[in-house]
């Protein structure tokens, strides 16, 4: 069924930011993975051959819920990789996802998605080692429509120790699949350089999955050393079907409530709720929380929230049990159920009160409990 989308919104750029989602991490497949590939990049200067381990990793993040909509997410997630030469020199490459934010920009371009980036790198290469050059790299790969996307490097942010600028020959600016980079001398075997690159996708290009390489290159060998993580962006989290429904159409509090909570005023009953969502391909282990209100059918009436529900993944056959307290007073009521699905450590909410095609209610009557 078509489930509207939950918009995440805000009055500015600076304010885009909830509260709650400020300090989250992903449980997304976002760890930095080391994969060794041994190559010989040259020799020392005593002519000892120098073997490398590259190190790669990845980042995942996700799109913005409504890409209309001008609003943010601090992700502040990055990968950590090291290509270690022989045993005693590194080179390290850090990239930090800052944000991904939805944003406006011309009339002519409309919407689009953009993704900050840090890029740090730490080089510590022993003596007899001649390390001449550091480059940054970045470039789209394949995927539908990659050739509307592009990545801008932004020098001069950040410590530069050990490097001086170095420009000829280098486009700051890339779109689709071709490669912006910024290039450095290196004055010195251990050195420090940071930048920032952005990365825009457009808004005819929203929602589809893309990945951009991000390397730190070491030149003055045989071979370039390379320190590598793709970043993916994707639509994983977007709930797209939810359907619901009670053990009971009609609850009565004499099959629950015990003699003795009838004695104290205490009569209730326990529906079991079940429940299914999905979402896109790719997120099946993204973890949320359920959020289950109820509220008395009639005028005037507000939600109550009754019932918490964690961990909880998309694509399984979920059941919780709530309890509903029934006024001594009250012969029968309607009641309403709505559920709140969030992310836990994302962007992406969905509410069936933003549903027109949900609808979920039941009967509760105070069939006397109690009484003989």
């Amino acid at each position: 069924m078509s489930v509207p989308l939950y918009l995440v919104e805000s009055d500015n750029i600076s304010g885009k930011i909830s509260e709650k989602n400020k300090v989250r991490m992903m449980v997304l497949p976002i760890i930095a993975m080391l994969v060794v590939t041994m190559i010989v990049a040259g020799y020392r200067d005593e002519g000892e051959r120098i073997e490398v381990d590259e190190g790669f990793g990845e980042i995942t993040v996700e799109y913005q819920p409504d890409p209309g909509t001008s609003s943010g997410y601090v992700y502040n997630r990055n990968s950590i990789v090291t290509t270690s030469i022989d045993d005693d020199s590194s080179l390290e490459l850090n990239v930090t996802v800052e944000n991904v934010i939805n944003q406006f920009r011309t009339v002519e371009m409309g919407y689009g998605t953009q993704v900050d980036i840090l890029i740090s790198v730490e080089g510590n290469f022993e003596d007899d080692l001649s390390p001449e050059t550091l480059e940054f790299r970045a470039r789209g790969l394949e995927g539908h429509n990659v050739s509307s996307n592009n990545h801008n490097i932004i020098p001069g942010r950040g410590e530069t120790e050990g490097c001086s600028r170095w420009s000829s020959g280098h486009s700051l600016f890339g779109w689709g699949t071709e490669t912006a980079n910024i290039g450095y001398d290196i004055e010195q075997n251990e050195f420090v350089v940071n930048t920032v690159l952005d990365w825009h996708i457009h808004g005819e290009s929203y929602g589809e999955p893309y990945t951009l390489e991000v390397q730190a290159v070491v030149g003055g060998f045989e071979e370039e050393i390379k320190a590598t993580v793709h970043v993916h962006i994707d639509l994983l989290s977007e709930i797209v079907g939810f359907e619901a429904e009670t053990d009971e159409e009609h609850y009565l509090t004499s099959d629950y409530t015990s003699e003795s909570d009838a004695e104290d005023n205490d009569l209730y009953v326990k529906p079991n709720l079940s429940y299914r969502f999905e979402n896109h391909p790719g997120g099946e282990e993204v973890l949320y929380d359920a959020k289950i209100y109820v509220r008395n059918q009639g005028p005037n009436e507000d939600y109550e929230l009754v019932h918490t529900e964690n961990d909880i993944k998309a694509g399984e056959d979920h059941t919780s049990e709530i309890r509903l307290n029934v006024s001594e007073e009250t012969d029968e009521v309607g009641m309403t159920v709505r559920f709140v699905i969030e992310q836990q450590e994302g962007p992406w909410d969905y509410d069936t009160l933003e549903d027109n095609e949900f609808d979920l209610s039941f009967t509760v009557t105070n069939d006397g409990c109690g009484e003989e």
